[in-house]
């Protein structure tokens, strides 16, 4: 496919069906000209706000909330694609990290607390946006650096450009990203998703010690961790599922 921009996404839904119709990168066409979104999380005011918006007649073709969050952008197009981002961002509430294509422009954009993970890349003169960190090695590209939280980065010719940092609240991760979501070989805000498992591992051999015979985990996330109890408690590790 020629281009020299693009955007993918390989998640299930969160929020309503999981049909082909809600099969992300989503579209929309406005002021900004053709938009595509993908997006990573949960909105919790998806229901308000897509009520506020079908009231006001804008109709939605899938159930998806990220469907939502990009009618809020393309609503407000005539202030600007920063503009319009940013004041997006203020109005819908939850988790979200999202990679926006308009033009030839690329934007990414992490939920003021930080819950869901994405991190920007680089190999040579090209950039990227990942929701984990092995995404990026898988196309040789290294890891620059993870958004803040409330961040958005809008990349461009001239490259990554940080646009809006004035939305963060207190960073909370999901933990649920260290404990099960995330590939054990990503790093999320500097911090090993292996490492993070082995560790709990070894705070819960040493919380509760249990006189058994074998430690086995629960594949693929909960196998570090049994790593770690095993090592920590001294109980053999062993394969049983």
């Amino acid at each position: 496919m020629p281009g020299n921009l693009g955007i993918g996404h390989v998640r299930y839904s969160t929020a309503g069906c999981s049909d082909l119709s809600g099969a992300q990168p989503l579209e929309a066409h406005g002021k900004l000209g053709d938009l595509a979104v993908a997006h990573n999380g949960t909105l919790v005011n998806a229901g308000v706000l897509r009520s506020l918006l079908e009231d006001g007649g804008i109709l939605f073709r899938t159930e998806t909330d990220s469907e939502v969050l990009l009618a809020m952008i393309a609503r407000r197009a005539a202030k600007g694609l920063e503009s319009a981002v940013a004041e997006a961002m203020s109005a819908v509430k939850g988790s979200y990290a999202l990679v926006l294509a308009a033009g030839n422009r690329l934007l990414g954009a992490r939920d003021p607390h930080g819950i869901r993970p994405i991190i920007l890349g680089r190999k040579g003169e090209r950039w990227y946006l990942a929701s984990e960190s092995c995404a990026l090695e898988a196309v040789e590209a290294q890891a620059v650096r993870d958004l803040k939280p409330g961040e958005v980065i809008l990349i461009d010719e001239q490259g990554p450009r940080s646009i809006v940092q004035d939305l963060a609240n207190d960073r909370a991760t999901c933990v649920f990203e260290y404990i099960y979501f995330a590939r054990p070989d990503s790093r999320i805000d500097g911090i090993s998703v292996m490492e993070s498992r082995l560790a709990m591992g070894r705070e819960l051999a040493r919380e509760w010690d249990i006189q058994a015979d074998l430690v086995c985990g629960v594949p693929d996330s909960g196998v570090p961790a049994a790593l770690g109890y095993a090592r920590e408690s001294g109980v053999n590790y062993g394969i049983v599922l």
